[in-house]
This record gives structure tokens, sequence and C-alpha cells, in this order.
């Protein structure tokens, strides 16, 4: 039996931005694996 992965990635961008200690985020990426 085979197994199949799949694997996306998506960005949204960020209404402003927001600053963390490693710098500021203008966007959130997102992985899916299926």
């Amino acid at each position: 039996m085979a197994r199949v992965i799949s694997v996306e990635s998506e960005r949204f961008p960020i209404a402003g931005s927001f600053t963390i200690s490693r710098g500021s985020k203008t966007e959130a990426e997102v992985i899916t694996v299926t």
C-alpha cells in the first residue's frame, strides 16, 4: 500500500504588522500537510 503526502504553503497578509523579538511580521505563513 503506497502512502501519499501532500504539502501546501499559503501566505496571508496581516493588517498592519506586529513585532516580536526576532523582527516584525507582515504576513502569516500556513503549512498544510495531508
